[in-house]
């Protein structure tokens, strides 16, 4: 590490949560180097701790022109907000450039076991329950990704005994050219096609996870999804299938009620109404967990005792509490239409009302506006830019559903409580980012919980 950054001009492209920390690393561990910060938001942009870490480096460059400093630099740590496909970085690499990353310098020289997971919904709930399982037999398993720290945060505490179980992105998989030792493929649905060319180059990016795979390395996946299986069939490792429908050796699978996995024995885990998760995508994750722990020799009573234990994490089918008689779920991570439709189907009839749209990626939501009609939802919060779109096209189909368009979560709780009756279900789950009206999902999620109570 220290031939390939020591007494190097190294440039930070992307000030976010992964940017900082690599800022904080690099100054630390090579005092010696010039570490330059760039991003195309201009400084005024981010928050006071994010200034004034601005104001400690030695040369910045922000605004629309900010990738000029290419120009004169010996690396690049790309954070995972700066597209790895940008023209100006691939000529940058073309002329000797390094291109980093702090999942490429992570998997590179961590010098324990990597389990890796991806997909599309799914990757926080199936990271967490695999790192609580693990926890019960490793004492040294760190939880690393967007769930997690961020990866450089754990690197000096890190031993061969070391097992890292990494929640990665598509974005942090893009340019990656290694894989893990066991990589996790959960289901994949569009997403992001806003930040790629195109929907294929999603697909390409998440399959990093398992592309360079060797023959001593292990790949979960369920077979039943034609993208995971598809991308899964690159991999040179040992297969490991979870499925709801056909028993898999090795692997986990749904029979008559449980969970088993076959490692090499059948056994038993966990009664299916014993799992405190909602809906049929979280067996799914729970499986794939079950799975990716066994390979490790986790025994059938340490996964039990962990999956009876787990709760649901925040802004994922997370139950709020029962207002005036209405029952609130918050599902403000559900970013596409597919994981709206899994939400609902989860819940159940009880449903009435649901709050949708935000960002506008220009995603199909006819499948999910059948679904509002055919399970009898009967108020629809919707949510500029694409929540516009949402009520016209509910309009459109001439279905039984109020909706309202607001730019207020306030404004929406409020409508909440007029058009929803007790012992009704109401629902967030908005099929689309955050982004425009909300900081985040998680500011989306809050808020919706904080109105929640406060205008019961």
């Amino acid at each position: 590490m220290k031939e390939l950054l020591a007494k190097k001009r190294i440039v930070i492209l992307g000030l976010g949560r992964e940017g900082i920390s690599s800022f904080r690393f690099l100054t630390r561990k090579f005092p010696e180097s010039e570490i330059i910060l760039a991003d195309r938001q201009e400084p005024g942009h981010f928050d006071r701790e994010v200034q004034q870490i601005i104001a400690s480096a030695r040369e910045t460059f922000f605004g629309k022109d900010y990738l000029r400093v290419l120009r004169t630099t010996d690396v690049v740590f790309r954070s995972p907000g700066v597209p790895f496909f940008l023209p100006e970085l691939l000529e940058a690499k073309k002329r000797g450039i390094t291109i980093l990353s702090q999942t490429k310098l992570f998997f590179k020289f961590f010098p324990g076991t990597i389990i890796g997971i991806t997909g599309t919904k799914g990757k926080s709930t199936t990271t967490k329950l695999t790192y609580d399982i693990l926890r019960k037999v490793f004492p040294e398993v760190i939880l690393i990704g967007n769930i997690g720290k961020p990866a450089l945060e754990v690197f000096d505490s890190a031993k061969k005994t070391t097992i890292a179980v990494y929640e990665l992105s598509s974005h942090q998989l893009g340019d990656l050219t290694q894989s893990p030792h066991i990589a996790v493929l959960l289901e994949m649905v569009p997403e992001h096609l806003d930040y790629y060319q195109n929907e294929q180059q999603y697909y390409d990016a998440k399959g990093s996870i398992c592309r360079y795979q060797k023959a001593e390395d292990y790949i979960v996946f369920n077979p039943v999804h034609r993208r995971t299986l598809r991308l899964a069939r690159q991999s040179a490792g040992t297969n490991v299938q979870y499925s709801l429908e056909s028993p898999h050796c090795p692997g986990a699978f749904l029979k008559q009620g449980w969970l088993h996995r076959c490692f090499p024995e059948r056994e038993r885990v966990i009664s299916k109404s014993d799992i405190p998760l909602k809906g049929i995508f979280n067996l799914e994750n729970v499986l794939a967990s079950i799975a990716a722990t066994s390979v490790l020799g986790v025994s059938p009573e340490n996964q039990r005792e962990a999956i009876r234990a787990f709760r649901p994490l925040p802004h994922r089918l997370e139950f709020v509490g029962r207002y005036r008689g209405i029952t609130f779920y918050n599902d403000s991570l559900a970013t596409t239409p597919q994981a709206t439709i899994a939400a609902l189907g989860a819940l159940g009839s009880k449903v009435s009302t649901v709050m949708l749209g935000g960002w506008e990626r220009h995603l199909s939501y006819s499948t999910l506006v059948s679904q509002l009609g055919e399970r009898g939802v009967r108020f629809v919060v919707c949510f500029p830019e694409s929540g516009k779109r949402i009520a016209r096209l509910i309009k459109k189909r001439d279905l039984s559903i109020k909706t309202v368009v607001t730019d207020s979560m306030r404004e929406a709780v409020q409508l909440v409580y007029q058009n929803t009756f007790s012992g009704k279900i109401c629902l967030l789950s908005p099929a689309a980012p955050s982004f425009g009206i909300f900081k985040s999902y998680e500011d989306r999620g809050n808020q919706f919980k904080y109105y929640a109570k406060t205008l019961a």
